[in-house]
């Protein structure tokens, strides 16, 4: 068995969070774009259970995984109704992690990762900050860490109720 045939079934499906987040992971290619070694490139959709986007709301996922690590991005465009501009309020969040035994019940493998999350900083609506992005940059940044779990094989399961 080559080793994208190991990967696909570990990789591909529905994985939730803590937060009630839910990250589909549709597809995993092998490419060797640049390099004389095989990387493998996922595909996906993530759902928040925080903040501002409807829960049902589907982002792009993609990323990497070698063996039981992986790096994946989300790219969060949303637009705020509550602005007369309709503004985007634009994010970005990476995640990196490795597959592990639950601490709880070793039987269980969850994905535990690490994250930072970048939101665009933009000029106050009295417009008294000439330069926000210079004075007020690492305000945008958050950081924290995120434990996965998968629930279904299949990434379009349905997943339990979102709250």
């Amino acid at each position: 068995m080559n080793e994208l045939a190991k990967l696909k079934p570990v990789w591909v499906g529905l994985w939730i969070n803590r937060k009630s987040s839910l990250l589909r992971i549709f597809d995993l290619k092998a490419v060797t774009e640049g390099t004389n070694r095989t990387h493998y490139r996922i595909k996906g959709a993530y759902q928040t259970g925080v903040g501002r986007p409807d829960s049902t709301t589907r982002f792009p996922v993609t990323g990497f995984v070698t063996g039981d690590q992986i790096v994946f991005t989300v790219s969060f465009r949303v637009a705020d109704n509550n602005r007369e501009d309709d503004e985007p309020k634009d994010a970005m969040t990476a995640w990196a992690g490795q597959i592990m035994p639950d601490q709880e019940n070793c039987e269980i493998q969850t994905l535990q990762t690490l994250w930072h999350l970048t939101r665009n900083v933009v000029e106050g609506e009295d417009d008294t900050d000439p330069n926000p992005e210079k004075d007020h940059g690492w305000a945008s940044l958050l950081a924290g860490a995120d434990t996965f779990r998968k629930i279904s094989d299949d990434p379009n399961a349905s997943p339990p109720t979102l709250e």
